[in-house]
């Protein structure tokens, strides 16, 4: 009723700039306070409802800082003043840590990201090297029997599913897999050139005696 009957009225005012603070209009509310704090009957309570916005909902304590040691330039001996600046020293330091551990956390997970995408082109090159010799040694008796060309098959169906799908935090988990496989395929390598044979372990038979009349 006093904003409408005396719409300069100070307190109404004031009154009005906390309601639009209450309902977060945060720019209505500052450009109301600014108002109020040019005119020379501006006292101690604008100031420091102008500093809460400020600080608690601005996040702005240079602001608030400034509003404060307005008002204590105007009255050095409010000690209260002194009081809600030291309080506003500990919200800066406390938003300084908040925004340093926000920023250290979301550089860790930037750098997680980018190993897993590292380990996902390691995990494509493995996967690629891994089928192309197992295509090579497809038709080798040796690599057959040993059961190695079946787990190829299984481990590069899995490393294909991860890489289709993208799932950048599991490729660490397959390539130890994949590498394993690879590293038995290597070890079949010469035998498979060498004729395709799977090595025997038992003696060479001795030779057959010549037939009679030779």
């Amino acid at each position: 009723a006093a904003l409408v009957t005396a719409p300069n009225h100070m307190e109404a005012r004031l009154g009005k700039a906390i309601s639009l603070r209450g309902v977060q209009d945060f720019d209505g509310a500052r450009e109301l306070y600014t108002t109020l704090l040019s005119e020379p009957s501006a006292g101690k309570v604008v100031y420091l409802n102008a500093a809460t916005l400020e600080a608690k909902y601005q996040k702005d304590y240079k602001q608030a800082q400034e509003l404060l040691q307005a008002y204590k330039s105007i009255d050095p001996t409010d000690t209260e003043v002194d009081t809600r600046l030291a309080e506003l020293s500990t919200l800066q330091a406390e938003e300084a840590q908040r925004k340093a551990e926000e920023e250290a956390r979301q550089k860790a997970e930037e750098e997680r990201k980018k190993r897993q995408q590292e380990k996902m082109k390691e995990l494509e090159t493995a996967v690629s090297a891994l089928q192309t010799d197992k295509d090579a040694l497809a038709s080798c008796e040796a690599a057959i029997e040993s059961g190695v060309m079946d787990m190829a098959d299984m481990v590069l169906e899995q490393g294909l599913m991860v890489i289709e799908a993208q799932e950048i935090e599991m490729a660490g988990d397959v390539i130890p897999f994949v590498e394993d496989t690879q590293s038995q395929l290597n070890d079949l390598k010469e035998v498979c050139a060498s004729g395709g044979a799977a090595p025997s372990d038992d003696p060479a038979a001795p030779e057959a005696p010549p037939a009679d009349g030779e």
